[in-house]
């Protein structure tokens, strides 16, 4: 068994070096996307769905990156500002022991695979952690 925390948002950051004036020229080309820059002066644009793509001229020809959560349409900062989760995973002895920061992280995903030596099944796990008040 094997389990590998995702980081999603901060491996394209670190990819694709996000950034963003404040202004995302929301529906620019008029398909209600919202526009982020990226290095070497490349646009990037999130659809209402999460789709988030490289401009490459034209939509028709634009390549897509991830899809990710609708949260980051609706705040694209969410990509520009990110810090790394601060969650670690593991199995001992059979259990799926999980570590995170209490002050940080609300939510995150786990990828688990597990073999029985022949076959391999992989599973997503998302949580969502909701603070005490």
């Amino acid at each position: 068994m094997t389990v590998e925390v995702l980081d999603t948002a901060y491996q394209l950051d670190q990819q694709y070096g996000f950034w963003s004036t404040g202004d995302y020229y929301q529906n620019y080309h008029g398909m209600q996307e919202k526009w982020i820059g990226g290095q070497n002066n490349h646009w990037y644009y999130l659809l209402e769905n999460g789709d988030l793509y490289f401009w490459s001229g034209s939509f028709e020809s634009s390549v897509l990156i991830e899809t990710l959560d609708t949260s980051y349409y609706e705040n694209p900062d969410l990509l520009i500002h990110v810090e790394p989760i601060q969650v670690t995973a593991e199995f001992i002895d059979g259990q799926l022991i999980i570590n995170r920061s209490l002050l940080q992280t609300t939510a995150f995903s786990l990828r688990v695979m597990i073999s029985d030596g022949i076959a391999t099944t992989e599973q997503l796990i998302t949580f969502e952690i909701e603070q005490a008040e």
